[in-house]
């Protein structure tokens, strides 16, 4: 498969997926515990964009890897995610993390050219270095990071598929290379509840203003993936925060 052939993917990926209509969905209880701090470049990461890469990463195999990094692709027009969705809102049942412990501090990350690099570099056709761009780009970056603590998510997904899926959860969050945010254990469950769109009264995902009844925090935020493309952008009710949902757009 050619990296850019996007119709041998398509085709790969409709070849390889299950059918939807054998999903069976419950309320699930997903806990991750975290064997090292977390870096996050938001406060919380969605269940369903993670299951959307585990998705596409289990259909794809190997494959995977040859996608261009740069030119992301929509999937979304092909892919059923094995978590159910909220036809009337145009979003899945399945909400942020959630953290036991909202204990944050800060560290620097570096990067510098190491002189052992020059080892590799063939002096006739490597004239000038470049550390301010590409490859060999130096930064001292600010992060925030959490705690080693237990994260939960919620969600109306199909069991078997989540648990099979979660295999591929090594990690969350940024810098993974450096150690940050290894998984210490994973437990899923059945609940009998539903906590995928609010929990207690509070919203645990954003889910789009015009689809509330009340609210008390807004932001202009993506409610569905691919959470990197922008067409998705509403005045969303942020997840932790207090708001009531209207009762059409409930199932």
């Amino acid at each position: 498969m050619e990296i850019n052939d996007l119709e041998s993917i398509k085709k790969k990926i409709q070849q390889d997926h299950p059918d939807p209509k054998e999903y069976d969905f419950a309320n699930l209880e997903i806990e991750v515990q975290l064997a090292s701090q977390m870096i996050l470049t938001i406060p919380w990461i969605n269940f369903d964009g993670l299951i959307s890469h585990f998705f596409l990463l289990e259909l794809l195999q190997d494959d995977y890897y040859l996608l261009p990094p740069k030119s992301p692709i929509d999937f979304f027009n092909i892919l059923n995610i094995p978590i159910k969705k909220n036809e009337h809102m145009g979003l899945y049942f399945s909400s942020v993390s959630h953290l036991e412990k909202k204990i944050n501090k800060t560290t620097m990350i570096y990067k510098r050219f190491p002189s052992l690099y020059l080892d590799f570099l063939d002096p006739k056709r490597t004239k000038r270095i470049q550390t301010n761009r590409a490859t060999f780009k130096d930064y001292a970056i600010k992060f925030v990071y959490f705690i080693p603590q237990k994260i939960t998510f919620w969600c109306k997904g199909d069991y078997s598929w989540i648990k099979k899926l979660l295999n591929h959860l090594e990690y969350l969050g940024k810098k993974s290379g450096a150690g940050f945010g290894e998984i210490a254990s994973k437990k899923i469950r059945e609940i009998e509840e539903d906590y995928s769109l609010i929990k207690n009264g509070k919203l645990t995902r954003p889910i789009p203003m015009k689809y509330l009844e009340s609210f008390t925090m807004i932001m202009r935020a993506p409610y569905k993936p691919p959470y990197w493309s922008r067409k998705d952008l509403e005045m969303c009710g942020m997840p932790f925060s207090k708001a009531k949902i209207k009762n059409e757009y409930l199932e």
